[in-house]
C-alpha cells in the first residue's frame, strides 16, 4: 500500500546522505572498480530501510518479517545477495589471476570483518547487563564469546540479543564459509597440482566437512558466489563492453525492477535476474553516470559499518529510548522518520569506519608490506 511512498521517501534520503557525504573529508577508495565501490553505497542504506520497515510492524503487530510485501522483503534480500556477488567476484578473481598469498589474505579477512563484529558484540553485552540487567555464568560467556567467532548470537537466558542489531550477522557466515572453500576452489585453477597447493586446502576442507552440517546454511545461497565468479569472467572478457552498452543499461534496470517488485526472496529466479545488472556493474557500467557519484562511493566505503551498527540504532531509537508511540502513529508519519535515521546512521558508521574500522586496514597494510618482505626474502 505504500511502497511508492516508502521509495520516494528512501530516494529523497539516500540523495540527502550522499549530497552530505560530497561535503565531507572523508577518503574515496582506491578500489579497483569504482563502480562496484558505488554499487555496494547502494546495497547498506536498502538493508537499514529494510530494518525500519520491519521494525515497525514489529512493534504495531509483533512480527518480524513481511512476507507478503514483496517490495519490502526485497529491498533486504537483493542487496544481501548481491553483496555475497561483490564477494563472489573479488575472490574468484583473485583465485582467476593466480598468486594468492593463502595467509596474507587469512589476515586481511579477519582484521577486515573481525573488529567492528566484536566492537558490536561489546555494544550487545553492554545493553544486556546494563539495560535488562541480565546475568550469566562465565560459562555461558564463553560459550557466547564461542559462538560470535563463528558469527552465531544466541539467546542469553531467553533474551534474543541479536535483535540489538536487527540480526543482521547472519550474513557474515555465509562469507566465512565462502572464504574457507577458496583454497579448495584454488585447486581447480592450477595447471599442476602441488603438494603445497594441497595441504594450503587441506585444512579448510577437513573444518567445512566436520562443522558445515551444523551450521544450519542454506545451501542455494552459495549459488551467489557463483554468479559474482561468473561477473568477474564477463567483466574481464573481450564482451565486457557489451554489459555496458546503453542497451544493456536499459534491461538492467527492467529486470532489477522485476526482481523487486515480483519475485520471491532468495528463490533460483530471482538470484539469475540480479545477476545480469550484477554483472554490468561489475563490467563498468555507470548506470547513466550514477555510479560516478562522489558521495555514493565515499558510501560504499562505509557500507559494512552502515550495514552492521544500523540495526543497533533502530533497537537505540525505538526500543530502548522508546522515542515514538506506535500505537498511535500512522505507517505513513513513521516513514517520516527515515531520513533522519539514515542521516543518523551514515554518521555513526562514518565513526565507526574511522575509528574501528581504518586503524585495522592500516594494521593489515603494514603487514601486508612486512609479509611481502619476508616473502621475498
Amino acid at each position: 500500500m505504500y511502497n511508492f511512498y516508502l521509495i520516494v521517501i528512501f530516494s529523497l534520503s539516500l540523495l540527502l546522505v550522499i549530497k552530505a557525504l560530497n561535503y565531507l573529508p572523508h577518503p574515496v577508495s582506491q578500489g579497483r572498480n569504482i563502480t562496484l565501490d558505488a554499487f555496494r553505497g547502494l546495497l547498506a542504506p536498502l538493508v537499514l530501510c529494510h530494518h525500519f520497515v520491519l521494525t515497525y510492524h514489529f512493534k504495531v503487530d509483533g512480527v518480524w518479517g513481511l512476507a507478503k510485501n514483496k517490495l519490502v522483503s526485497n529491498i533486504g534480500a537483493i542487496p544481501v545477495s548481491m553483496f555475497f556477488m561483490i564477494t563472489g567476484y573479488l575472490f574468484i578473481g583473485k583465485i582467476c589471476r593466480g598468486g594468492i598469498h593463502w595467509r596474507e589474505l587469512a589476515i586481511n579477512r579477519i582484521l577486515r570483518i573481525y573488529p567492528l563484529f566484536l566492537f558490536m558484540l561489546g555494544v550487545i553485552c553492554a545493553i544486556y547487563f546494563f539495560y535488562y540487567k541480565g546475568h550469566t555464568t562465565p560459562g555461558e560467556l564463553l560459550f557466547l564469546l564461542r559462538e560470535a567467532l563463528i558469527f552465531n548470537l544466541p539467546p542469553l537466558n531467553g533474551i534474543e540479543i541479536a535483535s540489538f542489531i536487527s540480526g543482521a550477522h547472519w550474513t557474515l557466515i555465509y562469507e566465512a564459509v565462502f572464504y574457507l572453500s577458496l583454497p579448495i576452489l584454488a585447486l581447480l585453477n592450477l595447471k599442476t597440482l602441488s603438494m603445497r597447493a594441497i595441504l594450503y586446502a587441506a585444512l579448510p576442507a577437513v573444518i567445512l566437512y566436520s562443522s558445515y552440517h551444523t551450521l544450519g546454511l542454506i545451501d542455494d545461497l552459495f549459488t551467489l558466489f557463483a554468479y559474482g565468479g561468473l561477473a568477474y569472467a564477463i567483466a574481464s572478457s573481450r564482451f565486457a563492453y557489451i554489459f555496458r552498452s546503453k542497451p544493456m543499461t536499459y534491461i538492467a534496470i527492467v529486470t532489477l525492477i522485476y526482481a523487486l517488485f515480483f519475485s520471491h526472496y532468495y528463490t533460483y529466479k530471482q538470484m539469475f535476474l540480479i545477476s545480469i545488472p550484477f554483472c554490468c556493474v561489475a563490467a563498468g557500467n555507470d548506470m547513466f553516470g550514477l555510479l560516478k557519484n562522489r558521495g555514493l562511493t565515499k558510501l560504499g566505503d562505509i557500507s559494512y559499518s552502515v550495514y552492521l551498527t544500523h540495526g543497533f540504532i533502530l533497537y537505540a531509537i525505538f526500543t530502548l529510548l522508546n522515542l515514538l508511540p506506535f500505537a498511535e502513529t500512522p505507517e505513513y508519519i513513521y516513514y517520516l522518520f527515515l531520513p533522519a535515521i539514515m542521516v543518523l546512521a551514515c554518521g555513526v558508521a562514518i565513526i565507526t569506519y574511522t575509528y574501528i574500522e581504518s586503524p585495522f586496514l592500516t594494521i593489515n597494510a603494514k603487514l601486508k608490506t612486512r609479509l611481502f618482505k619476508k616473502d621475498k626474502a
